[in-house]
């Protein structure tokens, strides 16, 4: 276990929910901006900030929460700890069914 420490400025718009006429096709995508994440709708006289809050943190947070840099992590099958060595699942990696796309030769894209 360790301490993670997280700076999280956060800044939010909230403006009241209102039903707009549609000019897009039913399905239609539309690509968002960064500056349209700083919106958040409400409605009625209450505003429940607990959601916005926790989705922001959880968004905020990396992809795997290691202690230190060059940490190595946690096997995540056997949780054996990395830094102090491999593990016995290392072996058991050639098992699974998609083994045989390691080698696969990968097409490179035109660039």
């Amino acid at each position: 276990s360790f301490i993670y420490t997280m700076d999280l400025p956060w800044t939010c718009y909230l403006v009241p929910y209102f039903e707009v006429p549609s000019q897009r096709q039913a399905g239609e995508e539309i690509e968002l901006q960064q500056e349209d994440l700083d919106f958040a709708c409400y409605h009625g006289d209450e505003i429940e900030l607990s959601h916005l809050l926790s989705q922001e943190i959880l968004l905020s947070l990396p992809m795997s929460l290691l202690c230190r840099e060059d940490c190595k992590g946690l096997c995540p099958q056997c949780s054996q700890n990395l830094n102090q060595g491999p593990c016995q699942c290392q072996a058991m990696e050639e098992d699974h069914p998609f083994a045989v796309l390691k080698n696969f030769p990968l097409k490179k894209s035109p660039s």
